[in-house]
């Protein structure tokens, strides 16, 4: 069997359209996933601010102005033997 006069258009184009087309479905079906996950994601953000508690805000730590502690002593640590 002699060998095609165009192998192009027998091994060539066929592949190509196939990888054409797997790649558009494939984003096609990526498209949908990623969209029902935007959509699960706003609405449990949507949840999540209904029941949501508002806490007064924190004070800043220096603001505290606790005093250092200065009353301790050093004392070494006996070492086994």
């Amino acid at each position: 069997m002699p060998p095609p006069a165009k192998p192009f258009l027998t091994f060539g184009l066929p592949f190509l359209t196939f990888m054409v087309a797997g790649l558009q479905g494939l984003a096609y079906i990526n498209r949908g996933r990623y969209e029902v996950k935007d959509e699960v994601a706003k609405q449990q953000a949507l949840m999540s601010t209904e029941n949501k508690v508002v806490l007064p805000p924190r004070r800043n730590l220096a603001e505290l102005e606790i005093p250092p502690v200065t009353d301790y002593d050093i004392v070494p640590v006996p070492r086994p033997e």
